[in-house]
């Protein structure tokens, strides 16, 4: 942290000793509009400080527990042409019209299961052979 463990304690007293208007210190007054601003500032300054390093603790924890948690990326999708279509590993079977792969049409993720294509360069004509 970036305050001493009891600094919002002595923030919290110096301002109920304001409140009440007791002396804070020698040559501070409660009365003095100066004085009690510098002592308020001085609270909401040990305050925001502790509040902030809290909020960048709390944000290091929620990045750290996110990346723990990740789940394992998705094995790529293999897609193979047989003639017009595409017979891909996750049982989709699609027609491209216009062009002549997916990465010719921008193709970049599988439409059934989200995994990334991956083109097998074998190509299977209409009697089965490769």
């Amino acid at each position: 942290m970036t305050t001493e463990p009891d600094m919002i304690q002595q923030a919290g007293q110096l301002l109920a000793m304001l409140q009440a208007g007791k002396p804070i210190c020698h040559g501070m007054s409660a009365s003095s509009g100066d004085d009690r601003a510098i002592v308020q500032a001085s609270a909401a300054l040990a305050i925001a400080g502790e509040l902030r390093e809290i909020r960048n603790i709390l944000a290091d924890g929620v990045l750290q527990y996110a990346i723990n948690t990740m789940p394992d990326p998705l094995p790529p999708c293999e897609w193979i042409r047989h003639d017009d279509h595409w017979h891909a590993s996750c049982g989709l079977l699609w027609i491209i019209e216009d062009g002549t792969s997916p990465a010719a049409n921008d193709m970049r993720y599988c439409p059934n299961c989200g995994s990334s294509i991956a083109v097998e360069e074998a190509f299977i004509g209409e009697d089965g052979a490769v």
